[in-house]
């Protein structure tokens, strides 16, 4: 049972290391924590409304769960593309699926503030300004977070990184 948790800034780079990373690991289940956090955005009546949805304590919960049950169950590794800064969030995430016997691989995929900008800027997906505003709170978050390693990911080449990422989990 193992959980590959890849974390970083909006514009890290993550989704596309963990398609990458599925490439070399055929039966391994990628996983978005943000449709549930989309889903409750939609359900939740405005007046209800949180501006992220990982300060709903349903959004850490359900994916805790989830996460640990598919584990246990699939018995196939798991990748997790997901910004988490917040160590109380991390904890109540990371923290509940290492208790329950889950090897959880915690990366960080570390870039610049300047090449964040320019790679949000790419995208061109309406998220520039929350992302930018985001980053002084997210970098701040990050500083707090044990990580199982951290990956300086400025080249546009992954396969350093998920060479390294690989090999790490291999260990």
């Amino acid at each position: 049972m193992m959980i590959i948790w890849l974390n970083g800034a909006f514009g890290a780079r993550k989704t596309i290391i963990a398609h990458e990373l599925q490439q070399k690991l055929p039966n391994a289940i990628i996983y978005d924590p943000e449709i549930i956090g989309s889903a409750l955005m939609e359900l939740v009546p405005e007046e209800m409304k949180e501006n992220d949805f990982q300060e709903y304590q349903e959004w850490r919960c359900w994916n805790a769960h989830l996460l640990k049950r598919m584990s246990k169950e699939s018995g196939r590794p798991i990748i997790v593309p997901m910004t988490l800064y917040k160590n109380e969030y991390e904890e109540e995430l990371i923290g509940y699926l290492r208790r329950a016997g889950i090897d959880v691989y915690h990366f960080l995929l570390a870039v610049e503030k300047e090449e964040i900008l320019q790679r949000l800027l790419k995208r061109n997906d309406g998220t520039f300004e929350w992302g930018k505003n985001k980053l002084p709170e997210v970098f701040e978050g990050f500083r707090q977070i044990k990580f199982t390693e951290i990956f300086r990911n400025h080249s546009a080449d992954t396969t350093e990184i998920v060479a390294s990422i690989l090999n790490r989990i291999t260990e």
